[in-house]
């Protein structure tokens, strides 16, 4: 969206469509698969069907006259998209989507204002449409198969941002996830090999081309980058292991992912360092929320399912070192579930010195927590 609205005051055509995209979904929020179609929503798909009109319009005629840019022709095309995608055209919203691959992809055809613009949020966007698209049309799971389209589909051979790096990622777990069946009906499917090996795979990847795609250098000397960079790796470790237990309803099933879990509080960590880096440095006033989520909830998860009591507890000590809230997670919170599962995990087996030394039926899979000033208190369901 951001994409969208920086570009959306200097061309008619941009302005238009965008109208028509909030007044398609206002007509479809409001009708909601209603039979009865009210005065307003006719207004509203009047007003729709307007400036759909004009916008195509405009933009043909600035085809026609060879007058307009890349960025918007290629801007049109994502509201096309999200615009056939709700009227429920996918053979048209695949085809905008086409074009504005293949705008992306010529890079020399922009200039430089427009190639900042077009790296930091125009090709992530276009990224992450294309991830969305091939995990909503070529993936199917029922009756025991499964079929996924090329796992490196959508990948760049190098990032140039880490929007773009982030964007890739996001677009990713969207497309895997959206794979997955939800809810318990997911234990046991038959396609699950297949499917964790196509994300896993895909997260392989997409951890390819970023490491190649920033020097060594880079991640060590700027304190902004590495904490950023840092964010996204934690992110993709803990992708791993939650494609790789998905479908699988032993909890020992984690102990094949001690690796990912170590990896994941050094890297938390090394975060905490830079960040702290940043704070120190900084001329304003410390604070310690953050919009999106970094380092709780990978910290939370990997002291529920990580059962190796040293790496567990490193987690646990790590929530306790700062007082942080990311969104809805606050690290004081966390800490608390953690510290109360580590307790009934573990009461009555003696010395843990192993994660095997926590057998399957200790281990706690589903919580209810309580909260009440003061304390937390954890229970299994």
């Amino acid at each position: 969206m951001q994409a969208v609205i920086q570009v959306n005051n200097h061309i008619p055509a941009v302005h238009n469509l965008l109208v028509a995209t909030g007044a398609l979904c206002e007509t479809l929020n409001n009708n909601n698969g209603a039979a009865l179609w009210t005065s307003y929503t006719h207004q509203m798909n009047i007003y729709f069907l307007e400036n759909y009109s004009t916008g195509v319009s405009l933009l043909r005629q600035s085809l026609d006259s060879r007058t307009a840019s890349p960025i918007s022709i290629a801007v049109s095309c994502v509201l096309l998209v999200f615009i056939d995608h709700l009227r429920d055209r996918p053979e048209y919203a695949t085809q905008h989507l086409d074009i504005a691959m293949k705008l992306v992809d010529r890079r020399h055809a922009f200039g430089t204002v427009q190639a900042d613009f077009l790296n930091h949020y125009l090709r992530p966007t276009v990224q992450r449409l294309l991830f969305s698209f091939a995990g909503c049309a070529n993936v199917f799971l029922g009756s025991g198969t499964s079929t996924w389209p090329d796992a490196s589909i959508g990948l760049p051979h190098r990032f140039d941002h880490l929007a773009e790096a982030s964007a890739s990622l996001c677009a990713i777990a969207d497309y895997i996830f959206s794979t997955f069946p939800a809810g318990p009906d997911r234990i046991g499917k038959a396609p699950s090999l297949e499917v964790t090996s196509a994300g896993s795979r895909c997260l392989r990847e997409w951890l390819s081309v970023f490491l190649s795609s920033f020097e060594s250098h880079q991640l060590s000397s700027d304190c902004y980058f590495r904490r950023d960079s840092l964010a996204l790796l934690i992110r993709q470790r803990t992708l791993n292991v939650l494609i790789g237990t998905y479908f699988d309803v032993n909890e020992m099933s984690f102990d094949s992912h001690l690796s990912d879990f170590r990896n994941v509080v050094s890297m938390c960590r090394d975060f905490m360092q830079a960040d702290e880096s940043i704070l120190l440095s900084s001329q304003s006033a410390p604070t310690r929320f953050q919009f999106d989520t970094a380092i709780i909830p990978p910290l939370t998860f990997t002291g529920m399912r990580c059962r190796d009591p040293f790496i567990r507890r490193q987690a646990l000590q790590l929530l306790k070192k700062q007082d942080r809230r990311e969104s809805h997670w606050g690290s004081d919170t966390s800490a608390k579930v953690v510290e109360r599962l580590i307790l009934l995990e573990e009461a009555g087996l003696g010395i843990v010195s192993t994660a095997c030394d926590v057998p399957s039926s200790s281990r706690i899979r589903v919580l209810r927590c309580s909260f009440e000033p003061g304390s937390v208190g954890v229970s299994q369901v």
